[in-house]
């Protein structure tokens, strides 16, 4: 059986950028976009990637421009204090020319770093030695519509250990999906490997499903696409999805639990899976982030590839910067969108998060002329309700998900969940005067859109953050950074800073070596993307990791959340010209007919 990817075969490709003078004249003219920035009115959209929404009805699915926005990373919440988690797989997507001549020899010839990380050898050249072995099967997600099995996709597993420091010891295994568009053009550039978000999200189940004959060169921007459920999630094997939590969640969805009984019974649940994932073999303190990017590079080499271009998004970017500090030598580019560094701990930026996103779109509405005249005491009407709902929490109800409970820690969730949407941010002006008037309809199905069926891995999720942000913090760090807050939100998330800290000391998993938590600092090209809005992963966090990496460009785009990549043509067009040269700087241009949010 053929167990390597199949190059595609078609001559169809987005042309190379060219230039008459100025960055402002770049031009690309391809199947799957046509972009002149000469005329910044005519950004155009894909035929599958619909543009920013108009004003209009609230729409009752999620805008197929970001399909995958199920926000991955804040901890998933317990009965009562349900908040989303970060996105990414957001949202967000995927996406060369080789490098030329002498730079190529000399920079894939370096010889790899060596490490100090316990449970990974000392070279990581040592580690093809490991055979790691990639097996075609059929895929185990449905497949887009006209997308054919064994031609525009193939699927199979990864076998590689469990613990790489016992390399003839138990093995688990990666499931991984490899598209090919149509055409030639596939052959002569670097494949692109997507890293979803999470810790604990699902890039088959997914994007891979997203995936179908109308936007397939789209989305590959005509490269050849890897896919994989990293250890612990989607469809790999073993998985640590913890179904106790997932029963929890839906018998209490409209009970108004106290917040200790709330955590109570989570911290219970958790108890629960981490017992049985234990009992039945796993072992927890392999699931980590060094552990994802060894089978990255496991993967890249199982597969017979030299270099690729590695694109993550969210916890994504936390693991493209663990590959990139491990094994330069097989990237030909990183882009990083929505950017975690590996310095940052989430748990103690988590209540400046919120500040700072509330803070961001308040302003933002009041700088807006519209806004400001249609919603002028907007800020004030928002905390108003968060107090009236604690007081008297709200059901609402969805045809299809059932009945919710919300109280006034619940609304500030939404709200901060809402801002990772970027076709959401238009809305929330509207949808908060609505609750204010007792209006709940726009507001229930964005809450269910947001909050039900969280398609992740909690034991992943818990395994990665508990061993590498809460090991490296203290309680008391925690409260003092939530009691920065301004009132309301500090009394209303102070509850959470003990629950995250109960939740991982239930989870007992090691601290990670202390120096995955340094910069990285790497040579390897790398393209940053920000968004204005984004709740989780702020600008500021992209501009931490540009100011380590010397050869990267950072971007912010106004007006977006958090996962940029496929909220428009314009980083769609950045990025394509950044992966076929990424000696280059590329053009951003476009940037400048990115608007701030049309708030309706």
């Amino acid at each position: 059986m053929d167990t390597s990817p199949t190059p595609g075969n078609s001559d169809r490709t987005p042309s190379q950028p060219t230039t008459s003078g100025q960055d402002e004249q770049l031009i690309y003219d391809g199947p799957f976009m046509e972009y002149t920035s000469s005329d910044e009115s005519a950004i155009l959209q894909t035929p599958q990637q619909p543009a920013s929404p108009q004003p209009g009805p609230y729409q009752a699915s999620p805008p197929h421009a970001q399909p995958y926005q199920q926000p991955i990373f804040p901890p998933p919440a317990p009965p009562g204090r349900r908040r989303v988690v970060i996105g990414a797989v957001s949202l967000i997507l995927v996406l060369a020319l080789l490098l030329s001549g002498g730079y190529i020899a000399w920079y894939y010839l370096q010889p790899s770093p060596k490490t100090a990380f316990p449970g990974l050898p000392g070279t990581a050249t040592a580690l093809p030695q490991l055979n790691s072995a990639f097996t075609q099967q059929s895929c185990p997600f449905e497949l887009g519509k006209g997308i054919k099995e064994g031609s525009q996709v193939k699927c199979g597993y990864l076998t590689v250990p469990e613990d790489y420091a016992k390399p003839d010891g138990k093995k688990i295994k990666l499931a991984v999906a490899i598209f090919t568009p149509p055409g030639d053009a596939a052959k002569s550039r670097p494949p692109f490997f997507y890293l979803t978000g999470g810790p604990g999200g699902t890039a088959l189940g997914d994007l891979g499903s997203y995936i179908d004959s109308t936007n397939l060169d789209s989305i590959t921007l005509g490269r050849q696409l890897v896919l994989f459920d990293q250890r612990g999630a989607g469809y790999s094997q073993p998985s640590l999805d913890c179904l106790e939590m997932d029963q929890l969640d839906k018998e209490t969805r409209d009970q108004q639990l106290s917040e200790d009984e709330a955590n109570k019974r989570y911290i219970e649940a958790g108890q629960k899976c981490r017992d049985r994932l234990t009992q039945s073999g796993v072992n927890l303190a392999t699931y980590t982030t060094i552990n994802n990017a060894t089978d990255v590079h496991s993967l890249i080499q199982a597969l017979g590839y030299k270099q690729v271009d590695l694109y993550g998004v969210s916890y994504g970017t936390r693991l493209a910067l663990t590959v990139m500090r491990l094994f330069p030598g097989e990237l030909h580019s990183v882009t990083l969108d929505s950017t975690v560094p590996l310095q940052t701990n989430l748990f103690e930026n988590l209540p400046g998060l919120h500040q700072h996103a509330f803070d961001t779109f308040f302003k933002g509405c009041s700088e807006d002329t519209s806004c400001q005249h249609k919603y002028p005491e907007l800020e004030r009407t928002f905390y108003r309700l968060v107090d009236r709902w604690n007081q008297q929490p709200e059901t609402i109800k969805d045809a299809k998900e059932g009945t919710f409970l919300v109280d006034g820690n619940g609304l500030v969730n939404w709200l901060f969940s809402a801002l990772y949407v970027t076709q959401f941010i238009p809305m929330l002006p509207q949808v908060i005067e609505q609750l204010d008037q007792g209006d709940t309809l726009m507001f229930t199905s964005m809450y269910t859109l947001l909050f039900a069926n969280q398609n992740m891995s909690e034991g992943m999720y818990y395994s990665i953050m508990c061993g590498e942000d809460m090991a490296y913090t203290t309680q008391q760090k925690l409260i003092e950074e939530t009691q920065k807050l301004h009132p309301p939100l500090n009394t209303l998330l102070m509850p959470n800073t003990k629950y995250d800290y109960e939740i991982c000391k239930v989870w007992n998993q090691p601290a990670v070596p202390s120096e995955q938590k340094q910069p990285v600092k790497s040579q390897v090209p790398t393209l940053i993307l920000a968004g204005e809005y984004d709740p989780i992963t702020p600008p500021s966090q992209g501009e931490m990791a540009h100011s380590t990496l010397p050869k990267s460009t950072f971007l912010v785009f106004p007006g977006t959340g958090h996962g940029v990549f496929m909220t428009n043509i314009c980083p769609m067009t950045i990025m394509n010209s950044f992966m076929s040269n990424p000696e280059r700087t590329p053009s951003s241009s476009c940037l400048r007919s990115v608007p701030e949010p049309p708030f309706i």
